[in-house]
């Protein structure tokens, strides 16, 4: 009977033993995992009776992209869908005949591209800049060259004498130079505007003063004219700070010198050429 009661009591000892160590196992890997994994680096949440629950993690939403169309600046020799659809512009604004645009940069549209920025006081270089580009598509159709004869003109109510000021662009090298008008019957009697314009205009001439004539497009009071000019200084003048001494002549078609009171041949060519240059 003892032996029947000693058996019970010592299989009732190992049982709850057994027991307590399988708690005891539970919990400590429970611990564990709670210790890895309950706030682990990857968002998810912490162990619940010994199964990981994960976290809905939260992302930033992604930049939206907004779709630009880089410009780059075209040149002779580019080709494709941008160098087409800038000849398309400088068509449908008179700057280039219809028949030419084909998506290569070629002469004629380095031409059109170099009578646009002689017309609209960019600098001059036959290249689609990006600042050119963006100027084209703002812009109104080419305007129109005069080459009235000097008699019926509008030159003086556009650019009148005793100070009046305007623009001349070199056909040649694209240069722009600010002028102010003293008098002048025959023909303008000018002077560059500031010392600026005096560099500019001595740079064109190759460093010194000639009599030569060379062609120019006048820009007065809006509109546009066919010119000629030399550099020479000679005269009088208004400006004491601009760096010339003295003043220049400037022609238009039919205008005269004024020592013979007849027109000057060389003036007059430059003024066809240049007037044909724009048409």
């Amino acid at each position: 009977m003892y032996r029947r009661l000693i058996r019970s009591v010592c299989l009732l000892a190992l049982i709850t033993m057994l027991m307590l160590t399988d708690q005891g196992l539970a919990a400590g890997f429970g611990g564990i995992q709670a210790a890895n994994f309950g706030a682990n680096s990857f968002g998810a949440s912490p162990m619940k009776n010994g199964y990981m629950t994960v976290s809905k993690v939260k992302h930033k939403p992604a930049a939206k992209k907004t779709k630009t169309e880089a410009r780059k600046q075209l040149r002779a020799g580019n080709k494709g869908m941008a160098v087409k659809k800038l000849q398309q512009e400088l068509a449908e604004r008179g700057y280039l005949a219809k028949g030419s645009v084909s998506g290569q940069y070629g002469a004629s549209t380095t031409r059109a591209v170099r009578e646009f920025q002689m017309m609209n006081g960019l600098s001059v270089s036959g290249r689609a800049t990006v600042s050119t580009q963006k100027k084209l598509e703002d812009a109104g159709n080419k305007p129109g060259v005069s080459m009235d004869a000097w008699g019926k003109s509008d030159i003086n109510r556009r650019f009148p004498s005793h100070g009046g000021m305007a623009t001349i662009v070199d056909l040649k090298t694209g240069a722009r130079i600010r002028i102010r008008r003293l008098y002048g019957s025959n023909h303008c009697d000018v002077e560059p505007a500031e010392k600026s314009d005096t560099a500019r205009l001595k740079t064109i001439y190759g460093g010194k003063w000639s009599w030569d004539s060379r062609g120019v497009l006048l820009i007065a009071g809006g509109k546009y004219y066919a010119a000629a000019i030399n550099s020479m200084p000679h005269g009088e003048e208004i400006s004491k700070t601009n760096g010339y001494p003295g003043q220049f002549c400037l022609h238009l078609h039919g205008s005269k010198t004024h020592g013979s009171g007849k027109v000057n041949v060389e003036h007059q060519a430059n003024i066809r050429r240049v007037y044909d240059y724009f048409e």
